[in-house]
């Protein structure tokens, strides 16, 4: 009797016990969700500062949030080795060479995650936007640039850590786990296909993010839950996000925003547009009844830095002692927004007038595109089109783009001896400035006037910190903050020591910010950036509190001085006209901004919020204001779309007769 309930027993304990194959595969789960959420921990920890003032429960959901698209990557991932391992379930014990070949193919299979998920942390501390597709953009036949400037910078060494160590221990531990597992059963096969069968229904939930086979499977927008977009956005896969960026990303594509027809009427009347031609809708030739003042323009599009810098807006650091005394004799315009969050994309706008579209490379192309930009204009009044990059030329591909637009000579990293060149991104801002003032010197002794531009690189990284320089800040972000606001310091005091000096436009504007704080999806101090206009012999000092976006650089600057051109772009001049909004745009939204309200939308979302955002205020005002929230969008919506509709015909460059 004893001996037939011991049997009893142990066909008991036979059925009810898992697996070898379910066995592994739930602890596989287990270590996968462990290491995704030690990287989710680690971007926590880099991002704290922008988390603002966040509950313990909120940072929590959070991570609860994120087992889910954890469990989509795992699940898609682990398919493979599970599979076999059901196989050899049923057919076997393995060997110890079989036990190496699935660790190895497991090892193969989520490496390129582990390394996604690394790569995301630095990324989205600096962009605020999970790293995607687009992060490729900018490598095209740059690649060793990118890898040496990744290598330059001490915070991305981390990066190597989990890159490297975080396979070699993964390996290991799968390796152990398989040995510990081998007793793969020949007989109960109920049993296992029971269990087998549960196991993969489970995959396929884990797969869909849901069990509501009814329901859409699990997508981005699952993840925002609160108020605090870097929470929203802490529970987001860096591997989901990235191989969903695949299958959307739509650089080459055209954006469908609104009807082509309705968005250019709206926008050929709010620039005040009455007779249109039909090549090139937007052309409108701008002309002053005062005489043109020949002085030259000095522009320089200051490197990542944010508006939010400047004690004007609110900063005690003491970053930008010098912006803030130029403050005191320009006219200044503090609501000024960058197109776009990227260097080419300030670049562009500013000198082009046109805004950028979503993740669209604006200066690549088969064909470079050609447009009746700030230098092409210039030139036909006689001035000398020069830029001043400090690193490669060809990165980003700005040495055609602007060679194509109007700039005479491109300076660049190869024009500087070899000893000057301190990382990846070439010479700092002292020698930039001191190689464009020997420049600009010798341009100045011609008879026509200058147009000179200027890219300033030290505010990004890798970070080169002179060493005679005194530092009154700790953090790196702040130190290099005030190294180039003394840089800039150092370039107005040398040429105000030249002849030219009196008789020059200075133009000071960010090709973008830094993303200081996660209050809304856009970052807006990504966006806002200082907008100064120095020459105090006939500019006035003043505040102007109007909105202004990067596009009305060009026209403004053109309007100051009185010089007449043709117009075929989407800026204004802020000093004979007003902005009603401003907009901004990233990979993976837009909004648009008055001097109450930020009206925010995701890409390819009809979820559209409406923020008071002065005070910072979270909440979502559009249900009792869809008038005004409407009036925005179309508007934003008329200005992409329009856009579109001119690159698409080649409407950008009016020839000349």
């Amino acid at each position: 009797m004893t001996t037939k309930n011991n049997s009893l027993k142990h066909i008991i304990y036979d059925v009810l016990r898992l697996p070898a194959h379910v066995t592994i595969a739930v602890k596989l789960y287990m270590l996968l969700i462990i290491i995704y959420t030690l990287f989710r921990m680690a971007l926590l920890l880099v991002c704290m500062p922008k988390i603002g003032d966040a509950s313990i429960a909120d940072v929590l959901t959070a991570f609860v949030v994120g087992l889910r698209f954890d469990c989509v990557v795992i699940g898609f991932a682990i398919a493979l080795p599970v599979i076999l391992l059901t196989i050899m379930s049923f057919v076997g014990s393995p060997s110890g060479k079989t036990n190496k070949a699935i660790a190895t193919l497991c090892t193969i299979i989520f490496a390129p995650t582990f390394a996604v998920c690394a790569v995301d942390i630095p990324y989205f501390n600096q962009f605020f936007i999970h790293f995607n597709v687009a992060a490729f953009d900018g490598m095209e036949g740059n690649i060793g640039l990118v890898a040496k400037m990744i290598l330059e910078e001490p915070r991305f060494w981390i990066m190597i850590i989990p890159i490297v160590l975080v396979p070699i221990v993964f390996y290991k531990i799968v390796y152990k786990l398989l040995q510990r597992e081998q007793a793969y059963r020949k007989k109960m096969y109920v049993s296992k296909s029971i269990y087998t069968v549960v196991l993969f229904f489970v995959m396929f939930a884990g797969m869909r993010g849901n069990l509501n086979f009814k329901a859409r499977p699990i997508h981005t927008g699952m993840a925002y839950f609160g108020n605090n977009q870097l929470l929203n956005q802490l529970g987001l896969n860096p591997v989901f996000i990235f191989l969903n960026s695949f299958g959307t990303d739509e650089s080459d594509a055209e954006i469908q925003m609104m009807d082509s027809r309705q968005a250019l009427a709206q926008m050929q009347q709010l620039l005040d547009i009455v007779k249109s031609d039909t090549v090139y809708p937007l052309q409108r030739e701008v002309c002053f009844d005062q005489e043109k003042i020949p002085y030259n323009i000095v522009l320089i599009l200051m490197e990542s830095m944010s508006a939010d810098n400047l004690l004007h807006h609110g900063c005690t650091k003491g970053l930008t002692p010098f912006l803030d005394s130029l403050l005191k004799h320009s006219l200044y315009f503090e609501n000024c927004y960058t197109m776009g969050n990227r260097t080419c994309s300030g670049m562009y706008s500013t000198t082009t007038s046109y805004p950028t579209l979503f993740d669209k490379q604006p200066m690549y192309g088969t064909t470079i595109k050609l447009f009746n930009s700030m230098p092409y204009e210039l030139k036909k009044h006689g001035y000398s089109t020069t830029f001043f990059l400090s690193h490669d030329k060809n990165f980003d591909n700005s040495n055609g783009f602007l060679l194509a637009n109007g700039y005479d000579r491109v300076y660049s990293q190869e024009d500087y001896p070899a000893h000057e060149i301190k990382n990846t991104w070439g010479v700092c801002d002292k020698f930039l400035f001191t190689f464009a003032l020997d420049k600009i010197n010798k341009l100045s002794n011609n008879a026509n006037p200058f147009f000179a531009t200027i890219l300033t690189i030290s505010n990004h990284p890798p970070y080169y910190f002179d060493p005679d320089f005194e530092f009154k800040n700790t953090r790196d972000e702040d130190r290099i903050v005030e190294y180039a606001d003394d840089m800039l310091r150092y370039f107005f005091d040398k040429a105000a020591q030249e002849p030219w000096f009196d008789s020059t436009l200075f133009v000071l504007v960010a090709d973008h910010g830094t993303a200081q704080d996660a209050t809304y999806p856009l970052p807006l101090s990504y966006f806002r950036t200082p907008l100064i206009f120095y020459a105090p012999n006939i500019i006035a000092p003043k505040i102007d509190s109007g909105m202004a976006n990067q596009i009305d650089v060009f026209p403004t600057t053109m309007g100051l001085l009185n010089i007449p051109y043709t117009a075929n772009h989407f800026g204004i001049d802020l000093t004979r006209q007003q902005r009603k909004y401003a907009c901004i745009m990233n990979v993976s939204g837009y909004a648009v901004l008055d001097n109450e309200w930020m009206l925010f939308s995701k890409k390819d979302s009809d979820d559209k919020r409406l923020y008071r955002y002065k005070n910072k205020d979270v909440a979502n005002y559009i249900d009792n204001n869809q008038q005004q929230a409407t009036d925005m969008d179309n508007y934003g919506k008329a200005l992409w779309q329009t856009t579109q509709l001119l690159l698409n015909n080649r409407a950008t460059r009016i020839q000349s007769n």
